[in-house]
Parts: structure tokens; C-alpha cells; sequence
């Protein structure tokens, strides 16, 4: 048998920074031919804004010039090769 709620929370659970504040669409923006984005010269932080490196199309920075690529989202997800041998 469940218990009776008897308390009610006035606050909405806090968020973490870079994750959408909403359940409107999300948009991903396709890299170049063959390949994938990466962090450019000056690196490419979580929750900012992300332009083209002028350099080489799939690097990303988080300063620029121009028309911005997107949103970088906190997605807490990583690529982690714990079974990879070291030779």
C-alpha cells in the first residue's frame, strides 16, 4: 500500500547548465563530408555558443566572427576506451 502524499515541493528541480530549458525541438548541425567536429585552437566549452574554425571546416572554437554554427550541449555523454590496449 503506497503512503498518502503529504508534501508538496514549490521549486522546480534545478537544471545544469548547457541542457535545454525546454521540450521545444532540437536541431543538430551536420559536419562536414566523412567526418565529425571537433575542438579547434581555442578549445570548445560546454553550454556556448560554437562558430567554423576560418581554418578547416570541422573544427569548432567557441569565439568568432560571422553566422554562429550552434549550441554546444551538455550531454554528459563521453567516448571512454577503457578495453583499449596500449602498445
Amino acid at each position: 500500500m503506497m503512503a498518502f502524499q503529504n508534501n508538496v515541493a514549490l521549486y522546480q528541480a534545478p537544471g545544469r547548465e548547457g541542457d535545454f530549458a525546454s521540450c521545444n525541438d532540437a536541431f543538430a548541425v551536420v559536419p562536414p563530408l566523412g567526418g565529425c567536429f571537433r575542438a579547434g585552437s581555442t578549445g570548445t566549452v560546454m553550454a556556448r555558443f560554437a562558430w567554423r574554425d576560418d581554418s578547416k571546416p570541422s573544427l569548432v572554437n567557441n569565439s568568432g566572427t560571422g553566422e554562429i554554427l550552434g549550441f554546444v550541449r551538455n550531454e554528459r555523454t563521453a567516448l571512454v576506451n577503457w578495453d583499449e590496449k596500449t602498445v
